[in-house]
């Protein structure tokens, strides 16, 4: 596979600013929640910056890591925090108020300019959506070689190989960057949408989110499939007025999702799952559109039978709705999404014995 990837790179030029070899970008910090400071990269030292948020579990879990690779490499490297998500830029000093943060390395918070939201923050701007990786999310490292170049971005789990072969110089720079870019190459046609969306869902513009998920699912309607949820819960809100949400519901199941079965039952479980009491009508229309997927997956499917045990069970037919989440369970293509329809079928049972 990653032959025709690099052949790809070739022939198309790089639609992202900042890249593998990229001068980093200064770090423009709002305010620094934990020094000493560092007002620039030094040559001679390999840095390291972790974009964190104090709501984020995921990065909360890799800190001990993040620290202990700090120790590790005293002297050699600086590990830097980047505070970018916050909803509330308080929450940041809040979560190292708490006596319960597990960072032993600097951190820093982003800038964001008066009256803007987090997804305009400096940091944000110049590093992540330069980058091309917003729609990644949290944690995300960025690795600065002792040039000043960027040698290596990518998510912690991945981080200890490379950052011991750029410590010691034996980091193939060149074939990270073409693998890297390659595999970047596929992301470019999806990336300005899904930013596009993240910002109508940042700024509360139902239209935007609207507009930019349909057209991620045309462009990309396998990989996709999930955005459906996400546009879904966010246009119902707090399920006062659904109307922007069975907007989109339609649009879809007439158009880029009529022939996806997942498509079809994120929309339907959206649907199911929008709100504790949802009106007989939406639930009718959710059963519909359970009933459509499951025409287009008759060898089995664990996220559309998933959707179908939950319309069955919001109707009222919890015997039938926990026989279709068994059946999800045995559908499950792996362990992990085995364990989550294996949750969902324990709390169904457990709510239908009165629990």
């Amino acid at each position: 596979m990653i032959l025709p990837l690099l052949a790809a790179a070739v022939l198309q030029p790089f639609p992202f600013t900042l890249t593998v070899g990229s001068p980093a970008p200064p770090l423009r910090v709002g305010k620094w929640l934990r020094g000493p400071e560092v007002s620039k990269f030094e040559k001679g030292t390999v840095y390291v910056i972790d974009s964190w948020a104090s709501w984020c579990g995921p990065c909360k879990h890799y800190m001990p890591h993040m620290s202990d690779l700090q120790d590790k490499y005293a002297g050699k490297v600086l590990v830097i925090g980047m505070d970018g998500f916050e909803q509330n830029l308080a929450d940041g000093d809040k979560f190292f108020a708490s006596g319960s943060n597990p960072m032993r390395y600097r951190s820093a918070q982003d800038q964001v300019p008066t009256g803007k939201t987090s997804m305009d923050g400096r940091f944000v701007q110049d590093w992540i959506i330069a980058s091309g990786n917003y729609s990644k999310g949290i944690p995300f490292i960025f690795v600065i070689d002792r040039e000043g170049k960027i040698a290596w971005l990518g998510h912690p789990k991945d981080l200890d190989a490379p950052l011991a072969q750029i410590v010691d110089g034996t980091f193939d720079e060149a074939a990270f960057k073409a693998k890297y870019e390659a595999e970047m190459l596929l992301a470019a046609k999806t990336e300005p949408l899904r930013v596009s969306a993240y910002r109508g869902m940042v700024d509360g513009n139902a239209k935007l989110v609207a507009d930019s998920v349909y057209g991620l699912l045309e462009a990309d309607p396998v990989e996709s499939a999930s955005w459906a949820s996400a546009a879904m819960r966010e246009l119902y809100g707090d399920g006062k007025d659904p109307r922007n949400a069975l907007a989109f519901a339609r649009r879809v199941i007439a158009g880029v999702g009529k022939d996806s079965a997942d498509i079809l039952a994120n929309i339907s479980r959206s649907i199911s799952l929008s709100r504790p009491a949802v009106p007989l009508a939406e639930l009718d229309l959710a059963k519909e559109i359970a009933d459509r997927a499951l025409a287009l997956a008759p060898q089995g499917n664990a996220n559309v039978s998933n959707a179908m045990a939950r319309v069955l069970f919001k109707h009222g037919d919890k015997a039938k709705g926990i026989e279709f989440q068994e059946k999800a369970v045995k559908e499950a293509k792996d362990d992990d999404e085995r364990a989550l329809m294996m949750q969902a079928l324990e709390r169904m049972k457990k709510l239908a014995s009165g629990g």
